[in-house]
């Protein structure tokens, strides 16, 4: 029994390492606790509870903490999976609505072309959570587990590009805007201008001859 309580101890280790961060993570970027690993977190507490109110010994306890652990790599693969969506749907939506038409393939970010290094990373994350979700149907859950871990870390190799940068980002933003007003205000001025003469073209032409009679 006490090879079994070892065990657990080990899980609940493994909890508070990886499990509750990546709850804490998934809560900041949805604002609200991940539900998806509710029913997964109860299977987990129901086995060690048994183990520990229901006198198993030998291999039934040994069950009961295997049947325990898998529910934490379910655990693991949910938070993953909700966290590659919320970077997909940010990378691939959201962060390219704020700066459409802004032409970042001329910002130049740690010797490297920002926007080719974005489209790499989103593309790496990408296929490597398509890669995830075939093996979670055709393998054992922890194959699809350390992909879908891969691709979480390209997306914050990513995030954690765009964060140190964001000021960079936000410049050339300003910049390509404040060149568009400039542009948009010289347009204007030469139309208004343009229709003005028109309006008045015979007193120009006018005072254009007076000038050379």
């Amino acid at each position: 029994m006490s090879d079994a309580w070892g065990k657990v101890r080990a899980l609940y280790k493994d909890y508070g390492e990886t499990v509750s961060l990546l709850v804490i993570d998934a809560e900041l970027k949805y604002r609200e606790f991940p539900t998806i690993v509710l029913n997964e977190i109860r299977a987990f507490t129901a086995h060690i509870s048994r183990l520990a109110n229901d006198g198993y010994t030998g291999e039934e306890a040994d069950e009961q903490v295997r049947r325990a652990a898998r529910h934490i790599v379910r655990i693991k693969l949910d938070l993953h999976k909700v966290l590659c969506l919320w970077f997909s749907d940010e990378y691939m939506r959201h962060f390219p609505r704020r700066y459409r038409n802004v032409p970042l393939d001329t910002l130049i970010i740690e010797d490297q072309q920002f926007q080719s290094t974005y489209s790499r990373l989103v593309a790496e994350g990408i296929k490597l959570v398509r890669q995830a979700k075939n093996e979670e149907v055709k393998q054992p859950a922890e194959n699809a587990l350390v992909t879908y871990e891969l691709a979480l870390s390209k997306f914050r190799e990513l995030e954690a590009l765009i964060l140190r940068n964001q000021h960079h980002l936000d410049e050339c933003k300003r910049r390509y805007y404040a060149a568009k007003v400039t542009e948009w205000s010289i347009a204007f001025i030469i139309g208004f201008l343009a229709s003005m003469l028109v309006q008045h073209w015979s007193q120009v032409i006018g005072w254009i001859s007076g000038l050379f009679s």
